[in-house]
C-alpha cells in the first residue's frame, strides 16, 4: 500500500472512480489509458497473496478503442491487474457526523453526507445499499463488489439521536399576500 500511496494521496479521492481506477492501473502496469477511449468491465478479485500490500488484488477486463491503441484490440480477454484500495484508508473530516433523515435509513439516503465526511465522490456503484436502524449502534459501509476503486469496509460516525426535523414546515406564508398587487 505504501507504494500506491506515494502516487495517490487523499486529495485524489475527491475525483470520479473511473479516474482513480485509471491511475491505479497506471501505477501497476505503467499504461496510461484515456477515459474517453476505454471501457472497463467489472473487476474480479484476484488477491492470491493478501499479505503483500503492494500486489495487484484485482483483474479488470478492458476494451480500448482500436484507433487509440491497436495493442488492445477486442479479443475479449484483454485486461489489467491492479490494486484496489480499502475503504478504511480514507481519512474522515474531524467532528462530522452522519445525520440520518429518519430511522431506519439507507446508505443512498445519506450518500451526500458520506461524501462530505470522507471528502470523496463515492457513488452507489462504489457502496452496497444497506438499511441501518438504531439497534445496530454503528454504520458500516461496505464496498460494492463491482466498485472500480474500493474494497473492504469502513465504519462511519453517526448521530444516533433524533433525526433532523425541518426548522420551517410551512411552505405557504399567507401573511405576505396583502403586499402582492
Amino acid at each position: 500500500m505504501m507504494k500506491i500511496m506515494s502516487y495517490i494521496n487523499q486529495a485524489d479521492f475527491d475525483r470520479p472512480s473511473i479516474q482513480i481506477a485509471l491511475d491505479l492501473i497506471y501505477i501497476s502496469n505503467k499504461e496510461r489509458l484515456v477515459e474517453e477511449k476505454v471501457k472497463l468491465g467489472f473487476p474480479k478479485v484476484l488477491d492470491v497473496r493478501p499479505e503483500i500490500t503492494d500486489d495487484p488484488n484485482t483483474f479488470i477486463p478492458v476494451t480500448v478503442d482500436e484507433l487509440f491503441d491497436m495493442r488492445y484490440a477486442t479479443h475479449g480477454s484483454d485486461g489489467f491487474m491492479y490494486r484496489r484500495l480499502p475503504l478504511s484508508i480514507i481519512d474522515r473530516v474531524p467532528g462530522h457526523l452522519i445525520n440520518p433523515p429518519h430511522f431506519p435509513f439507507k446508505t443512498s439516503e445519506v450518500l451526500d453526507q458520506i461524501n462530505e465526511q470522507l471528502n470523496t465522490q463515492l457513488t452507489m456503484g462504489d457502496l452496497q445499499e444497506r438499511e441501518y436502524t438504531k439497534a445496530e449502534g454503528v454504520m458500516n459501509l461496505y464496498a460494492h463488489p463491482h466498485s472500480l476503486v474500493w474494497i473492504g469496509e469502513t465504519e462511519m460516525a453517526v448521530n444516533w439521536g433524533q433525526p433532523l426535523v425541518p426548522i420551517v414546515e410551512i411552505t405557504y406564508l399567507s401573511g405576505f399576500n396583502e403586499f402582492v398587487a
